[in-house]
């Protein structure tokens, strides 16, 4: 997918973002009726967002839908150059990226924004999280797996076991101002009011908020299950209005499980059949 941003590559080119797009082959995008779309993202540590065989996709395949993996900068996906361009003070390309994918999905006829969804756990829920919140029109559910939401607070904080590793990640907000200001300008719980006042969505009364569910744990020593908390807190306390269903923000607070989810396959199932239940009430597949 090409940027939208004036980016170019290291060979002087402009930005191409790759994606993993899958459906069933009965599907002719743009010329058939626009199906479900569920897209996945991460997008830092130079981590790739791997297009793996996954039996609970292919179910949602089988049903219609269409799966998209998204390869935004600040992963590995192309080299260390594709990482460098997606952290620090560049990490808005992350985001940006993931919104550029969006919009080509739905100008192309694969789906409706109503009907595209997005699920992604820690870091790469900070992505979906930020996306939502510039362009919450493009989407109609997100799923945020313990995700990193209150990044301002946490790398501000010396006594997370975590904030020093994390510095070359996100930027030392502590000791430099404009790390500060950059992580301030994204941070998910700082900024709920561009959300919840989006012109967007004032714009077309018959569109919401996407809705949200939101997990934590308390025993994730990698995500302090305090920041999912606190973000489902600030849109729920705005209550019930024209933009916003509060039913459809959902926050699943678990004691144990830690940062990577339930354990066992029946409880991996459960967890999933559950998601995928969520995503199904929101947007409105029976």
């Amino acid at each position: 997918v090409q940027s939208k941003s004036n980016a170019v590559d290291q060979n002087g080119c402009p930005v191409t973002i790759p994606a993993t797009i899958a459906y069933k082959d009965d599907f002719r995008p743009g010329t058939d009726e626009p199906r479900p779309l569920l897209l996945t993202a991460y997008g830092s540590y130079g981590h790739n967002n791997e297009a793996e065989f996954d039996p609970s996709l292919c179910a949602l395949m089988s049903e219609g839908w269409i799966v998209v993996h998204t390869h935004v900068r600040g992963g590995g996906e192309k080299g260390r150059w594709w990482y460098e361009e997606g952290r620090g003070q560049k990490k808005w390309n992350s985001f940006n990226d993931f919104i550029d994918i969006t919009e080509y999905l739905l100008e192309n006829g694969y789906s409706t924004p109503e009907r595209t969804c997005a699920t992604a756990s820690s870091a790469g829920g900070l992505t979906i999280a930020v996306a939502a919140i510039k362009r919450p029109e493009l989407y109609g559910a997100i799923i945020l797996k313990v995700p990193f939401l209150d990044v301002l607070d946490s790398m501000m904080d010396p006594n997370l076991p975590l904030t020093h590793a994390e510095f070359e990640e996100w930027g030392n907000p502590q000791d430099d101002n404009e790390a500060y200001e950059y992580i301030k300008g994204y941070d998910p719980c700082r900024n709920i009011s561009n959300l919840l006042n989006s012109n967007a969505l004032k714009s077309d009364p018959s569109r919401k908020i996407p809705g949200m569910l939101v997990t934590c744990s308390l025993s994730d020593i990698r995500v302090g299950f305090w920041g999912p908390a606190k973000f489902v807190a600030k849109i729920r306390e705005h209550g019930e209005t024209e933009q916003v269903k509060v039913s459809n923000v959902l926050l699943d607070w678990s004691h144990d499980e830690g940062h990577f989810g339930t354990g066992g396959r029946f409880g991996r199932l459960e967890e999933k059949a559950f998601e995928y239940a969520f995503l199904h009430k929101v947007i409105g597949i029976v």
